[in-house]
């Protein structure tokens, strides 16, 4: 398992999304302010700044980017546009965030298109991964969907960034499904489940995912990363949530990958 230096916590900023449009420099500020160095972006959640001022804003608050989700019109419509933005901020992974499996041969045919993002990103010295929800552990043609993303995309050109809530929803054992696909990761998103409150996703530590050996299976997993949809005080359980995920890891700084 690594260690100390070779992992970080991050935090996935989808629900922030409209406050960032609003004020992006004072979200990054208060991120930092409660211990967190790397952030998840969402794509065009940045308040209409352009690639350098996002770039300037980080540093401005002492943040660096972990990845940025993009939804699949920019993956499919807009994808040498996007990796340009991206780039032009120094963000390391392009993460798919949504995808949808309408018919029978939709999961070969998606693996065959995020293997052309794949190569692309690549090009764009990007890293691209896949980010699962529930419809990832439905089945098709007695496979799960997941594992024949993973079979048949290119492990030099797609990871997967599991979620560890929507594994669960979907009828899966988060631990078992990270440690098979475990190198094919470099992030996780780590999100408790709660089935006493509505809605379900709760803060890491606040419901009944059992976080260690999700941990110990990421055993070559460098970034983990909070992730909430949705509170009555996000940033209380970004907080939360960055000091029990450290204590899962067992590491003190915020700022551990070069």
């Amino acid at each position: 398992m690594q260690q100390g230096k070779n992992r970080f916590v991050s935090v996935q900023l989808y629900a922030v999304r409209d406050l960032m449009n609003q004020d992006f420099p004072g979200v990054m500020k208060k991120l930092a302010a409660l211990g967190y160095g790397y952030v998840e972006l969402y794509h065009h959640a940045y308040g209409g700044a352009s690639p350098a001022e996002i770039k300037g804003i980080l540093a401005g608050a002492g943040l660096k980017v972990s990845g940025c989700h993009v939804g699949m019109e920019d993956l499919e419509n807009k994808l040498d546009e996007t990796l340009a933005f991206l780039a032009g901020y120094d963000c390391p992974h392009i993460i798919c965030g949504w995808a949808e499996y309408p018919t029978a041969l939709a999961p070969w045919q998606r693996a065959r298109f995020f293997n052309q993002v794949g190569k692309k990103a690549r090009e764009s010295g990007l890293f691209f991964s896949l980010h699962n929800h529930r419809q990832e552990f439905s089945f098709a043609g007695g496979r799960r969907i997941l594992d024949i993303l993973m079979e048949n995309t290119d492990p030099a050109l797609v990871g997967l960034e599991m979620d560890t809530y929507w594994a669960v929803k979907g009828g899966a054992d988060p631990a078992e499904f990270q440690a098979r696909w475990k190198h094919r990761s470099p992030l996780i998103h780590l999100k408790d489940y709660n089935p006493a409150k509505n809605p379900d996703w709760a803060t890491v530590g606040d419901g009944i995912i059992d976080f260690a050996p999700v941990i110990k299976a990421a055993s070559e997993t460098r970034g983990f990363v909070f992730d909430l949809d949705d509170s009555d005080d996000l940033f209380r359980d970004f907080g939360k949530a960055l000091g029990r995920i450290r204590e899962l890891l067992g590491i003190e700084d915020p700022l551990l990958c070069p």
